[in-house]
């Protein structure tokens, strides 16, 4: 299955996707987990709690896969994280052996996913302009000053038309975007 599968297997309430991330997952959770001071006991625990904690986010639409976002990578990562803190409760490890990680990974993935969400809207939002519109926004984007996209553009009345149609172009966006949510 390819990682949209596997969401869209949990969002629709089957099995079949948490069965495949056990079966491609858990094995390198294992050996990591063992590797550093655990058991696979250890591991299994670490896994199911993550699992369960992906599972729910992807039901409530907080998990977003973007090119750059691979379940598998996703999982690892939290898993480690996971057996870092329980590491550090045990007290088998001293502070100063644990890598620096942000404290709160979710937090941390939440805010990436939601900048993601945004971009997501924001470029849907630019497909629905018109082409004035987006090549406005775009030469505006690109920093290209307004004199230069009154030319570009063919506006008459120069610099300020094309800050006034900039404006309304924004708004529109605007609208379009709120209209998505």
């Amino acid at each position: 299955m390819t990682d949209e599968e596997i969401i869209n297997s949990i969002k629709m309430g089957y099995d079949a996707g948490l069965i495949e991330l056990y079966q491609l997952n858990l094995k390198s959770i294992i050996n990591h987990v063992k590797m550093n001071n655990g058991r696979q006991e250890d591991a299994e625990d670490v896994f199911q709690e993550v699992i369960y904690d992906f599972r729910e986010k992807v039901i409530q639409n907080r998990f977003i896969l973007t090119n750059s976002t691979k379940i598998k990578t996703f999982l690892f990562e939290a898993c480690k994280r996971k057996w870092l803190n329980e590491l550090r409760k045990r007290s088998k490890v001293s502070t100063s052996e644990v890598p620096d990680m942000p404290d709160d990974y979710w937090n941390e993935y939440e805010e990436k996913r939601e900048l993601t969400k945004r971009h997501q809207l924001v470029v849907a939002g630019m497909q629905m302009l018109g082409e004035k519109c987006r090549r406005i926004l775009q030469y505006y984007c690109d920093r290209i000053p307004m004199v230069e996209i009154a030319v570009r553009l063919g506006f008459e009345g120069g610099e300020q038309v094309a800050k006034n149609e900039k404006a309304k172009c924004q708004k529109k966006l605007i609208d379009l975007i709120h209209n998505q949510n």
